[in-house]
Formats: C-alpha cells, sequence, structure tokens
C-alpha cells in the first residue's frame, strides 16, 4: 500500500517540523512506499520514502497523477497525520467488502502530549482519502486545477466526486480511530483559492457506507 504528500520544510517552523516528523514514524511503519512532494529532507528518509522536488503547496492534481500511477491502493494524507498502526488491515477488510476508496474524519490530540486515546473528532476536516488507481485516475481527469495542498475545498470536493462516482464502494472509516491530527496553530495558506461549484461540491458528504 502507498501514501503520497507534501510537506513544508522542516526549518520552516519547529511546531510543523514536531508535526511532520510524528506522522512520517507512523507512516514508515505501515505503507510499503511513501512519495513525498518537496526536496529531499534527511529526517525524513526511509527506506521507502523518495521524493518528488517540487514547490511549495503543489497542486492537488500533482499528487493525484501520482497516485494514479501506482499500482495498489494509494492514499493521499497531509503531513501531519499519524496513521495508526493497524490502518492497513482496515483497509484490506473495506476492499474484502468491494470497496474501492475510504476516507475518515480526524481524532485531534495535543501534539504536546500525544494520547492517541483520549483524541476526539471536534470538527469535520478531512486529511485522509484512500482509493485504487483507476479511481484516482478519473479524479485527476475531473479535480479543478486551482486546488492545492495545505489549503481549504479539495476535501470537500474529493468527498463530492467519490459519492458521485463510486456511492456504492465509498467507505466512512471514522469509527475505526486510524486518523489523528495534532492541534496546532502553525498555519500558513499563501494562495487564493476560488470557490468552485460543480456535480460534484453539491454532493459533499461523509460517505453512507460506514466500517
Amino acid at each position: 500500500m502507498n501514501v503520497i504528500s507534501s510537506f513544508r520544510a522542516l526549518a520552516d517552523n519547529s511546531e510543523v517540523a514536531a508535526n511532520q516528523l510524528r506522522a512520517k514514524e507512523s507512516w514508515n511503519k505501515c505503507f510499503q512506499r511513501i512519495i513525498l512532494f518537496g526536496a529531499k529532507e534527511p529526517k525524513l528518509e526511509s527506506f521507502q520514502t523518495e521524493f518528488i522536488d517540487a514547490g511549495d503547496f503543489p497542486k492537488i492534481q500533482m499528487l493525484v497523477l501520482a497516485a494514479s500511477l501506482c499500482d495498489s491502493l494509494t492514499c493521499i494524507i497531509n503531513a501531519d497525520i499519524v496513521v495508526a498502526p493497524y490502518l492497513v488491515p482496515i483497509l484490506q477488510q473495506i476492499t474484502n467488502k468491494g470497496g474501492q476508496c475510504a476516507t475518515s474524519r480526524r481524532y485531534e490530540f495535543d501534539s504536546r502530549m500525544p494520547d492517541y486515546d483520549k483524541a476526539k473528532v471536534v470538527d469535520n476536516g478531512i486529511d485522509f482519502f484512500c482509493a485504487y488507481p483507476d479511481l484516482w485516475k478519473k479524479v485527476l481527469s475531473e479535480i479543478p486545477k486551482t486546488y492545492r495542498i495545505g489549503h481549504c475545498q479539495w476535501d470537500s470536493w474529493l468527498l463530492g466526486f467519490f459519492n458521485t462516482v463510486a456511492s456504492n464502494s465509498f467507505y466512512d472509516i471514522t469509527k475505526a480511530r486510524v486518523i489523528f491530527h495534532p492541534l496546532h496553530k502553525a498555519r500558513k495558506r499563501v494562495h487564493e483559492i476560488p470557490n468552485i461549484n460543480d456535480k460534484f461540491t453539491v454532493n459533499s458528504m461523509f460517505p453512507r457506507l460506514k466500517f
């Protein structure tokens, strides 16, 4: 199983660096292949990690293209998301049921004293999507070119897309408690993303199929 993300330079902010390093450590234990968009960063290296040099806040389209070229189930995740060690078995159970794609709300934890057992869902933020390459190819043909990692709207659009094209195989795995997000203050959004209303955005809701 693969994971794709884009990260901020570790030297940019100490809080951001700590959150990304914590997340990456969890990915190293779960994924066979890790693709990171950004300049090579020694502290994020591992035997299964490859870097694709890209500017700050690359377009979601670039991440989706990479996902569409993979050969197995592939996740797109924000760089500070900690994944539970049992994420892959959960996704395998979903695919055994015929699932083709999945998402999850995030459980927020205190980054100063991480305790994942006490983490709670506090909003509708979505930092995780998983799908097979054929579905990512369909996403690639439709996703607005203006969407960028680290900015709003793309996650809601993806919800709508999967609900529209794969509603009978799109799973919400929130109850499995596999996606964890650190409470943080450091945010950096430098691009203006125009509002888009299309046949996918109007269908933006969590999947009806629950794990």
